[in-house]
């Protein structure tokens, strides 16, 4: 990831195989999302006897209007960036996106030497009924990666299952892309 520095936003340098992952990418809010390029919708829909049939299955090109849309049934990683000076800012950042009753919790260097994997500490709710009350509900998997000397900040919702798939065996490519995830040096 790297950051324009006229504009601010997050620039993501990925390249994938020809399996259907795809980068869309929303200027105006420094957001990429990283989903299928293209995905099957039924239609032609006839009931007979509480029987459902479609007559029709056809392949439908993906796009950021999709992924934004609030009825979209099409599971996507919204990955939000953002400039971040210090451990205030970066707590500042955690609460807008995971909610104001989270903080910043353990930091761990990954890989790649000065970038941190984070983790978002919900103080002492234990139960999601304790974290709903202290509004920092995380019951899905989350990245947040910080690189302190570039002054970066990338986070991601993964959900609660997989969202990228091998071809057969149909294994799940997430924790590959999350662990090949690194900031570019420099930008």
């Amino acid at each position: 990831v790297t950051f324009d520095p006229v504009t601010g936003r997050p620039e993501i340098s990925l390249k994938f195989n020809d399996e259907g992952a795809k980068i869309f990418e929303d200027l105006t809010n420094n957001t990429v999302y990283l989903s299928i390029e293209y995905f099957y919708e039924l239609g032609g829909k006839t009931t007979e006897d509480s029987h459902t049939y479609f007559s029709q299955c056809d392949k439908v090109t993906n796009s950021l209007a999709e992924l934004k849309s609030t009825d979209s049934a099409i599971d996507a990683w919204e990955i939000v960036g953002a400039e971040v000076a210090n451990d205030t800012e970066l707590t500042a950042f955690i609460k807008e996106q995971y909610g104001s009753g989270c903080s910043l919790g353990a930091k761990t260097e990954t890989e790649q030497s000065g970038v941190f994997d984070v983790t978002v500490s919900s103080g002492e709710a234990d139960s999601l009924d304790e974290q709903i009350v202290v509004d920092c509900e995380l019951n899905y998997i989350y990245v947040l990666k910080y690189y302190p000397s570039a002054n970066k900040v990338i986070s991601w919702g993964v959900g609660q299952s997989a969202n990228f798939f091998s071809s057969y065996p149909y294994e799940s490519l997430d924790n590959e892309i999350i662990d090949s995830f690194k900031f570019l040096e420099g930008k």
